[in-house]
C-alpha cells in the first residue's frame, strides 16, 4: 500500500501561528500533526509514503531528515500548489500498482483507522475507492454523501447546506489504480473527481473523532482532547 499525505497547505486560519510553522507541523500534545498521521501510516503498513511540501517547506524537511525512519518517505516540493487531484496526477506513476491511501496531514483523526482498511478489502465489486465518512452537524463546511444501506456513495454534495442528511466525506480514502483514470485535467479531488465516483465509492462509517485543525478554537478543542 502506498501512501500520500497532502500538507502543503497555507493555514491561513490558524495567522500568526503558521507564519512560522506550517500547519501539518503544528503539534497536538507535543507531535506535530504530520507525525500523527506519518505513525498511522506506518502502523497500516503504507511502503512507501509521499508528502507534498510548498508553505514553510523547510520546516517539513528538516523535520523528515531528522527521522530515523525516513527512508520510506518521499517529500515532494510544489512552488505552486497542485489541488488535491493535481498532486495525485503528479505521482499516478507511482500508484499504478498498488493501492492509496490518501488523507490530509493538516486534520487529525483520533482512533484507529483499521475498519477503513477492512471494509476496502470487503468493498462491492464494482467499487474502486472507500471513502471514511461521520456524522456532523456543519453540513456548510464539508461534502455530505448519500448512501444505500450497503454503504454505496449514490450522491455527493459539496458544503451544500440543504443536502440530505448529515453523513460526511472525512477526505480519507483508499484509491485503486483505476480511479486514476478519472483525474483528467481536475485540480481538486472532493469537488471535481468524487462526483464522477458516485456507484463506484464504498464508504465507511468512522466512530472516533475527526477534527479540522483549521481554527485556533478546533486547535484548542484538538489539544484538550488529546490532554484529556
Amino acid at each position: 500500500m502506498k501512501g500520500l499525505l497532502l500538507a502543503g497547505g497555507l493555514g491561513t486560519r490558524l495567522r500568526p501561528l503558521t507564519d512560522e510553522v506550517p500547519k501539518c507541523m503544528v503539534e497536538i500534545n507535543g507531535k506535530p500533526l504530520l507525525e500523527w498521521w506519518l505513525n498511522e501510516f506506518e502502523r497500516l503498513g503504507v511502503d512507501e509514503c509521499f508528502v507534498n511540501t510548498h508553505h514553510l517547506a523547510h520546516v517539513v524537511e528538516e523535520y523528515i531528515s531528522n527521522r530515523p525512519d525516513s527512508r520510506w518517505i518521499s517529500l515532494i516540493h510544489e512552488p505552486t500548489l497542485l489541488g488535491t487531484a493535481g498532486t495525485v496526477r503528479s505521482l499516478r506513476d507511482h500508484f499504478r500498482s498498488d493501492v492509496l491511501l490518501l488523507a490530509h496531514a493538516d486534520n487529525l483523526v483520533l482512533g484507529s483507522l483499521d475498519g477503513l482498511i477492512t471494509a476496502h478489502s470487503q468493498r462491492p465489486e464494482q467499487c474502486e475507492m472507500t471513502m471514511l465518512t461521520f456524522k456532523t452537524n456543519r453540513k456548510s463546511d464539508v461534502g455530505i454523501v448519500v448512501v444505500d444501506t450497503k454503504g454505496l456513495v449514490l450522491e455527493y454534495f459539496e458544503k451544500d447546506p440543504s443536502a440530505p442528511g448529515n453523513l460526511a466525506n472525512a477526505a480519507i480514502f483508499l484509491i485503486e489504480p483505476e480511479v486514476l483514470n478519472e483525474l483528467g485535467s481536475a485540480v481538486d479531488f472532493c469537488k471535481e473527481v468524487l462526483p464522477r465516483m458516485t456507484g463506484r465509492t464504498f464508504s465507511f462509517e468512522f466512530q472516533g473523532t475527526l477534527i479540522d485543525i483549521g481554527t485556533q478554537s478546533e486547535l484548542e478543542r484538538a489539544r484538550n482532547l488529546v490532554k484529556g
